[in-house]
């Protein structure tokens, strides 16, 4: 519901749905066509489901982050957020670090991301 939440005020203090918001920063810039995200019965985008978007968009938006936020040269998010969003921010694991390091439920959960290892 966190994420719900979020969509909420986003909307309340934009004035338009995530959606909307997104679409000219991030879906347009990355060529995402054909897409919708389901709103709840007042009109605010559901935010934590109902995004359909084509498997090869969703890489799109997996690229942008590996690329820290560039896209064809131009920063659509920036460089400091991408790093913080996808860190580590919640231990899943009470294992010991040793074991929590070998496994990709290890790595914690970031910003709405499940963290996974990475040879990066």
């Amino acid at each position: 519901m966190a994420t719900f939440m979020l969509s909420a005020i986003v909307q309340q203090v934009t004035g338009e749905t995530v959606f909307d918001y997104l679409l000219p920063r991030i879906f347009k810039p990355l060529g995402i066509r054909g897409i919708d995200w389901d709103l709840n019965p007042q009109g605010i985008t559901m935010g934590m489901i109902g995004l359909r978007l084509r498997t090869e968009d969703l890489a799109k938006f997996g690229q942008l982050l590996l690329n820290d936020g560039v896209w064809n040269g131009k920063q659509l998010i920036p460089k400091e957020w991408v790093k913080e969003a996808t860190s580590f921010q919640i231990k899943n694991s009470n294992e010991p670090e040793e074991k929590r390091s070998l496994s990709d439920w290890g790595q914690g959960y970031a910003y709405q991301m499940w963290r996974g290892k990475t040879t990066r």
